[in-house]
């Protein structure tokens, strides 16, 4: 009986509420209206999506509508991951800014979102639709769906994905795929930092290391949010201590640049080597602009952190990655370290060859059975250092090679991950051979062991 009050009250407000998402929506539209007018096409949606996928979002608006003037309506509320400062990295390319008509309010011991998501989204859409015809005739307006599903199926990938894709139930993975296929077919100028606040950042870089050379390396370590599937969750800050003490050896500046950092005892044996926002004293979403792109090379785990070294297509070693299939760089200068799995009842190994083969999307799978999933570990500190030091080498002296061809094949050829270029890590196919290998001599033993008289 409480329960069904409670709900009452909250569809109650949420309806209440919605007048003022309604004038709030319109009023910034109309505050922007000479911008938008002067654009030609428009993406304008209500709906908040999270860092990563508005930064694809961007970054496909671009390279579809090439030559043309186009307004991308970055929707941004100061409780969700999104970065205010994306608008300011784009040469080809207008950012709006739009604050979520939403109210975050406390009820019932716990932050609510007034109106609803699914009250607000559609009516707000629909007075969008309106508004523009009648104030812009002249311009193009998409919405965010609605511009995915444009995007050109590749001829060699007609036979696998559908032309009507966004409307599958594996639209959003085949999204992933063509959006990395564009970046070879429709370039586009790399997203740059503003120069003033670019130059001040090097000059505080240089006086936390003392006036050393160095080049500059990002470090994305991502912790997924509370009540999250934990299968994305990624390695302790500790077991990378190893990986940097090798980044900085080599003589790069370490730029922390995601969820987690070092304790203070950590940053001074480094000596101004490694550094993070707090560290150099600026404003860490303006820091988290920087440091992917200004660095020479990216070590992070899979996730938003990377996707703008993704775009501008530096050297990067992406850690933890998992589901595989959907991880991957914009080319072949991405190196990929994934997850090892255990069965789930018996803990015991799963053969990565399992993995590639039989559930490369993981819990992303459309309709899967997520018991049925084997459980995905993060990287240990041996792995990623390991991974580190093959890395550094092959930036050094590059070759070129695609370790792990067998394994690679094992994927669905339209899956992101071949699309892109991207190479599985030589340390970890390395290290797969070498488990591969201790396994097969364990079953060789206990099948020489002579059976028992009786």
């Amino acid at each position: 009986m409480l329960q069904a009050m409670k709900r009452t009250v909250l569809l109650a407000a949420s309806l209440a509420a919605l007048p003022v998402s309604i004038v709030w929506w319109l009023g910034q539209l109309v505050r922007h209206l000479s911008v938008l007018r002067r654009a030609e096409v428009v993406i304008l949606d209500s709906h908040m999506v999270n860092y990563g996928v508005a930064l694809i979002a961007i970054d496909i608006a671009r390279r579809l509508f090439p030559g043309r003037k186009v307004i991308y309506c970055y929707l941004w509320h100061p409780a969700s991951t999104q970065n205010p400062q994306i608008e300011h990295i784009w040469t080809d390319i207008t950012i709006l800014p739009l604050r979520q008509a939403n109210m975050l309010l406390p009820v019932f011991g716990r932050n609510i979102r007034l109106p609803f998501l699914e009250h607000s989204v559609p009516v707000l859409n629909f007075f969008s639709r309106v508004f523009m015809s009648l104030a812009a005739r002249k311009v193009t307006i998409k919405s965010r769906r609605k511009m995915f599903s444009e995007i050109p199926v590749p001829p060699e990938l007609k036979d696998v994905i559908p032309p009507d894709y966004n409307e599958r139930e594996y639209g959003s993975l085949h999204l992933q795929t063509l959006w990395r296929s564009l970046g070879d077919d429709c370039p586009a100028p790399p997203p740059v930092f503003p120069e003033r606040e670019r130059m001040e950042i090097h000059a505080l870089l240089k006086a936390a290391r003392g006036g050393r050379s160095a080049r500059l390396c990002m470090m994305y370590n991502k912790v997924e949010p509370v009540g999250s599937l934990n299968n994305r969750e990624c390695s302790e800050m500790t077991a990378y201590l190893p990986a940097i003490r090798l980044l900085v050896a080599d003589g790069y500046q370490v730029m922390l640049a995601g969820d987690r950092t070092l304790d203070d005892r950590d940053f001074e044996s480094f000596d101004g080597m490694v550094v993070d926002d707090e560290r150099l004293g600026v404003d860490r979403q303006l820091f988290l602009m920087f440091a992917p792109l200004e660095a020479d090379i990216c070590v992070g785990d899979a996730g938003g952190g990377v996707i703008l070294p993704e775009i501008r297509g530096i050297p990067m070693l992406v850690l933890n990655a998992y589901p595989i299939a959907i991880v991957a760089g914009l080319g072949a200068s991405a190196w990929v370290y994934p997850k090892h799995h255990t069965d789930k009842i018996t803990g015991d190994p799963v053969p990565i060859e399992c993995v590639f083969r039989d559930e490369p999307y993981g819990h992303f799978t459309p309709s899967a059975n997520l018991s049925g999933l084997s459980q995905p570990h993060p990287n240990a500190e041996e792995e990623i250092t390991e991974a580190v030091r093959c890395f550094l080498e092959e930036v050094a002296h590059p070759t070129g090679d695609k370790p792990g061809r067998d394994l690679v094949n094992l994927l669905p050829r339209e899956s992101a991950f071949c699309v892109s270029g991207a190479r599985l890590s030589p340390a970890f196919v390395k290290h797969d051979h070498l488990i591969n290998s201790r396994e097969q001599n364990m079953q060789g033993e206990t099948l020489a062991v002579p059976a028992e008289r009786t």
